[in-house]
């Protein structure tokens, strides 16, 4: 059996989605996420996710061993039989598996406390650590150097690293940061370009997730949106973040209360305005909707609760469609050298 703890250097780098592109292209993958951190309904959204997509036979509760980290940081006796249960849970789920995926929480440092952060995990179940990187090559190389000193602290291996969501910048300097990866002494298996396909979804489809009442600007349902901006700001910075936008494809969420930066909103490349806090926006703001086609989405919830709940929907639809499945295997294969690094595994 193969195995593999896939981490990253920050929160939405991308693990997940090369945890499941790796397992499709491997064939018999099993599970584990030591600790849930996409929690709904008490069960880890990414343990949902592989069980549906690879038809996991072990119980839901068998996949985690802890979901209430919030909890863990309020019992002080917790700590002392987690690594016990980690075996045991992870002997359970991972015999009949010919390749497991282990999956870290947000990144590599979390779940210190618990003993439950990627380091961690990797001494005590005896696994080699994949760490997935986003980021700018400074970004990259500096949290790399953290990392192989944390590792190596925890007397943790680490496999090596991949790039992943690399723009074009960082595309045509890759060859320079691989240079600088291995002059840490890691080994650099792959470097994914950012696939801007996977990361889009429809303003319909966050309506409909939200259970939104569409407002204004029904005609731009089929807008894609790449971006979330949360607007929760004085007018000033707004205008100023605003006015720095370099990219398409926004989705504005604000207070249903902000006509200011609603309205400045239209000025810029926006897809969609989610408005929250139960607050009708003035007319004039419907209007301009209707004129330039820019749907407003009307939610009872809070501000950073909708942000929240939209990340999520973009993060689960990206492994909705069958396409986008196999556009997640296709990347794998080309971008990554699974060749060599299997040939790591020993």
């Amino acid at each position: 059996m193969k195995e593999l703890l896939i981490t990253s250097t920050r929160m939405g780098a991308g693990k997940t989605s090369l945890g499941v592109g790796m397992g499709l292209a491997m064939g018999g993958t099993g599970y584990f996420k030591p600790l849930g951190d996409r929690i709904k309904d008490g069960v880890d959204e990414d343990v949902m996710l592989f069980k549906g997509i690879f038809n996991l036979p072990e119980n839901i509760e068998d996949l985690s061993v802890e979901n209430d980290y919030r909890g863990i940081l309020r019992d002080t006796t917790f700590k002392e039989n987690i690594h016990q249960e980690l075996e045991e849970k992870y002997r359970k789920v991972s015999g009949t598996h010919e390749f497991m995926v282990v999956e870290s929480a947000h990144n590599l440092t979390y779940g210190f406390y618990a003993n439950l952060c990627a380091p961690c995990i990797s001494s005590k179940l005896d696994i080699a650590a994949l760490i997935v990187c986003e980021g700018t090559k400074e970004e990259t190389i500096d949290k790399l150097a953290f990392a192989r000193s944390y590792f190596k602290s925890r007397k943790a291996h680490i496999l090596g690293v991949v790039l992943n969501k690399l723009e074009e910048e960082e595309m045509g300097r890759v060859e320079e940061i691989i240079s600088e990866i291995a002059d840490l002494g890691l080994k650099c298996y792959g470097a994914i370009p950012r696939a801007r396909k996977l990361d889009t979804i429809t303003v319909s489809e966050i309506a409909d997730s939200l259970e939104a009442e569409i407002l204004a600007g029904e005609e731009g349902l089929g807008n894609i949106v790449e971006h979330i901006l949360v607007g929760a700001m004085t007018l000033d910075s707004a205008i100023r973040t605003l006015e720095r936008l370099a990219y398409e494809n926004n989705a504005i969420i604000t207070g249903g209360d902000r006509s200011d930066i609603q309205l400045l909103a239209f000025e810029m490349p926006i897809s969609c305005l989610i408005l929250t806090g139960n607050v009708f926006p003035s007319s004039s703001v419907l209007t301009k909707a209707d004129r330039f086609h820019i749907p407003v989405l009307f939610v009872p919830l809070d501000t950073v609760t909708t942000a929240e709940k939209v990340e999520r929907v973009r993060s689960n639809l990206k492994f909705a469609q069958a396409e986008k499945l196999s556009s997640l295997e296709r990347n794998i294969k080309k971008y990554v050298d699974l060749d060599a690094m299997l040939g790591s595994f020993g």
